[in-house]
């Protein structure tokens, strides 16, 4: 966990409030958005409206396994659809956020659309164009780790 803190604190410090972290896989990602909802919290201790994406029935499972642990909406973007009133969260979680900037799905390519104080995205594959797409999204801070680096 010493890592996911670090990538943490690195992507905090300049006042980051759209990050993408492109990880290998197996590498801690949901981990490292645990740490970033844990810091959130405590940031923001009345509970503000908090949303994650997921683009898959499985990571949806995954994510409610850890809901507990907070207040947190999850939504699985393949089953659901969401009103207007919906899209102003303050803190947003995209879950493999590469498939946010693809044409795969019309909803999910919507979702980098919220508004919201925060946003992370969570990829393991990310290249170029969707880089390219990302920073046209507003992302303001990129960390990328290859299982060469790590």
């Amino acid at each position: 966990m010493h890592k996911q803190t670090l990538i943490v604190n690195k992507s905090l410090r300049d006042g980051n409030t759209f990050i993408v972290l492109c990880l290998f896989t197996g590498f801690g990602k949901t981990t490292t958005a645990l740490i970033y909802l844990d810091r959130y919290m405590k940031k923001y201790p009345n509970g503000k409206k908090l949303k994650i994406v997921v683009p898959s029935k499985n990571l949806k499972k995954a994510w409610l396994k850890k809901r507990d642990f907070y207040s947190v909406n999850v939504i699985n973007s393949f089953t659901m659809t969401l009103p207007n009133e919906d899209k102003n969260v303050d803190f947003l979680i995209v879950d493999e956020v590469h498939h946010a900037l693809g044409e795969e799905s019309k909803f999910f390519n919507t979702t980098l659309d919220f508004k919201a104080e925060y946003k992370l995205g969570l990829s393991a594959s990310l290249d170029e164009r969707k880089l390219k797409r990302l920073e046209e999204k507003g992302c303001d801070y990129v960390f990328k780790l290859s299982v060469e680096d790590g």
